[in-house]
């Protein structure tokens, strides 16, 4: 047997069916009682002080079943649960159904709950019994189930999915999932998005999917050292071993018995919990972080101040010195205290958080960065943008915090409107999200926006500003015609060039399609073209054949139909076909080529056409698809073969068989219609194409 939850509204834990649940087991009374309904709701009691807030005034469940009975005090004591239903002020939020439950026993529970808020019984006949198949809306949902293997479908939304105790199977579905498969041997999907999968004990399958996923074992229990390898795809520690695919980031615990970590090509994220760990991001951009006061990272008191010595490779922690070791780590965000950051002669990021930070970037081209600032679950209120002024080395963060900096290149602000100045040389900026002001000073500076409504100034030197689609209502002060370049290649190149034809007068004000503007203060439009534009990439917008598409009936296998070209306006593009439609396997291509596949049967009877469907992806990734359909022309017959037999006895009877005779267009399956034009004066008849007598 098991149970069904079908859950068709409610985000998180606050409009949950859980939440229902555990406030009518707390306080629920019975309001309805017929022999196929109870309703149970929660009911003031100014007798006894309690006034239910107006979401528990919402919420009822709504037991449908058979042969219910009530004694004289309206205590059930008979019949038989077949179906709950839940609602609270968001209406019919969900169902369970599967499970018929006695219903004395389930409010005998209700009351031991009431009467001594032993909360066993309850709990022993919805969780411990059977169990569930969960299935999610399309928000975020907030479900635990029962202890004896689950399987939850968390559909759409941000879901927080629990599967508490046995094998449970769990599959999160598009959204930012919080995944916890809990005890014994799981077997997790966290499906698109950015996902968290929380491993306790026990033998699982963790597969991230698309997005950047991180495993958490925070919670696993037993002794370590903990080893956690992406690169192998493999986790170890405390008894368990654990299967991992398509992970990108690894939360550890509180451990200080040795953990290794090992990266793969990809970004990966490293957030260490304990102390004694070595950490090696291999390939891809890597980062350390250690902000880890929050919920998703962490938890509460997990923060500590700590120093990063790039060089070294080590990160200590007050007392502890160098008890982190590392190596190809690119990126160092810091903790919400006052942290202390040693770069080396490598280009590396760094993320300092709350507190007044040190920020030494020594040699390599190295960002500062406040883009986790604003971000970060449970951080203290922010109420300012950063302020960096590269040429006086100042920085103050989002908390007004001032950091002390020395050897950055470039920065990277927050979510919110931040202002943002280079120096004398070469600098990127880039605002993020926000109204912000960046201001490049001297040399080849890059500015980029980023979404908001930003203020650009590139200063001297050939700048570069970035505009990308939705960055919305930005201004150039000081672009030089024949020395700055406007970067649109974000934009289809088609997209770009048609609002540069379109610029309006008064500066050169640039409209986009998506309700997006740049404005190039100071400027005439007749100086400016698309001399000064960096363009994009141009999708592919044809497929063309050689020539007329036809095959000839018994075509051979590797006999060429056609050779496609692609149309394409970026006419240096290299481009990739790939056939998505065959005909059921009787093509193939050759790059460009079609060709007949090997084994085919091209025969004209069965199918006198057939349609395939080409896509041409040029070296952008930008692609373009085409149905086709291809002609077959019929084979005449060219020839009648004897296939068996060919001589007869003397005085054979009527009706026995001569000879059997195949066309030469389809050996294999005659499909041609015999007749029989000499018949040796009646002596032979035909009978499809069997000859008798």
């Amino acid at each position: 047997m098991v149970a069904t939850i079908d859950i068709f509204k409610g985000s998180l834990l606050e409009t949950s069916y859980y939440n229902v649940y555990f406030n009518i087991i707390l306080g629920g009374s019975i309001t309805v009682r017929e022999a196929d309904r109870i309703e149970l709701a929660i009911v003031p009691d100014p007798g006894g002080g309690f006034v239910p807030t107006p979401e528990q005034s919402a919420m009822r469940l709504v037991l449908h079943g058979t042969g219910f009975a009530y004694d004289g005090d309206g205590a059930v004591i008979a019949g038989t649960v077949q179906t709950i239903d839940f609602y609270n002020s968001l209406g019919f939020i969900a169902q369970l159904t599967g499970y018929p439950i006695d219903g004395a026993e389930l409010f005998a529970a209700f009351d031991a709950v009431r009467q001594s808020l032993d909360l066993g019984p309850i709990f022993d006949i919805l969780y411990n019994r059977v169990p569930y198949l969960v299935n999610g809306s399309e928000e975020g949902d907030y479900f635990g189930a029962a202890s004896l293997g689950d399987t939850f479908y968390g559909n759409g939304g941000d879901d927080q999915l629990n599967g508490a105790g046995g094998d449970d199977t769990i599959h999160g579905g598009p959204g930012n999932d919080k995944l916890d498969g809990g005890a014994d041997n799981d077997t997790i999907f966290g499906d698109e998005g950015d996902d968290l999968i929380i491993h306790s004990t026990g033998t699982d399958m963790l597969d991230g999917g698309p997005g950047t996923d991180y495993i958490s074992f925070r919670n696993s229990l037993g002794e370590g050292p903990f080893i956690v390898d992406l690169t192998e795809g493999e986790y170890s520690g405390g008894g368990d071993t654990v299967s991992l695919v398509s992970v990108e980031g690894i939360i550890g615990n509180s451990s200080t018995s040795g953990d290794i970590f090992i990266g793969n090509d990809d970004d990966n994220v490293f957030v260490p919990q304990g102390f004694n760990i070595t950490i090696d991001g291999r390939g891809g951009h890597d980062r350390l972080i250690f902000h880890r006061n929050d919920d998703f990272y962490g938890g509460p008191t997990r923060d500590m101040s700590v120093t990063i010595d790039a060089v070294a490779g080590t990160v200590s922690t007050s007392p502890v010195p160098d008890n982190i070791h590392f190596t190809s780590i690119e990126s160092f965000a810091g903790s919400q205290s006052a942290d202390t950051f040693l770069g080396s002669d490598r280009d590396e990021e760094f993320l300092p958080m709350g507190g007044a930070d040190t920020v030494h970037g020594s040699g390599g081209i190295d960002t500062l960065s406040y883009e986790l600032e604003q971000v970060v679950p449970n951080s203290s209120t922010i109420k300012q943008g950063a302020v960096v002024d590269l040429s006086t080395n100042t920085a103050v963060d989002t908390g007004g915090q001032t950091d002390t900096i020395s050897g950055i290149e470039n920065v990277t602000g927050s979510t919110l409107g931040d202002t943002l100045a280079g120096d004398e040389g070469s600098n990127v900026l880039r605002g993020l999200d926000g109204d912000d002001t960046l201001n490049g000073r001297g040399g080849m500076d890059r500015l980029e926006g980023g979404a908001g409504d930003d203020i650009h100034t590139g200063g001297d030197g050939a700048d570069t500003f970035v505009v990308n689609p939705g960055d919305g209502t930005d201004t150039i002060t000081d672009f030089e015609i024949g020395v700055d370049k406007l970067d649109l290649s974000a934009f289809d190149a088609a997209v770009a060039a048609s609002a540069i034809e379109n610029a309006l007068p008064g500066s050169v004000i640039i409209l986009f399609p998506d309700g997006s503007s740049i404005t190039l203060e100071g400027l005439n439009l007749g100086d400016f073209s698309l001399a000064e534009v960096i363009l994009g990439n141009s999708a592919p917008t044809g497929i063309l054949p050689d020539g007329e598409l036809v095959i000839p009936e018994n075509a051979l296998g590797g006999e060429a139909v056609t050779t496609f070209a692609a149309v394409d306006p970026d006419a240096a593009d290299t481009h990739v076909f790939e056939l998505l439609n065959d005909a059921s396997g009787l093509f193939e291509l050759d790059g460009g080529m079609l060709k007949v596949a090997a084994g085919a049967v091209i025969d004209y009877e069965a199918a006198t056409s057939h349609t395939i469907r080409v896509s041409v992806t040029d070296d952008a990734g930008a692609s373009f698809e085409k149905d086709f359909v291809i002609q077959v022309t019929n084979m005449p017959v060219s020839d009648i073969a004897l296939a068996s037999g060919g001589t007869v006895e003397e005085n054979a009877a009527g009706g026995t068989v001569v000879a059997t005779f195949e066309a030469s267009e389809n050996p294999v399956e005659p499909s041609a219609t015999f007749a029989l034009v000499d018949d040796a004066n009646s002596l032979f008849v035909l009978d499809g194409n069997t000859l008798k007598v």
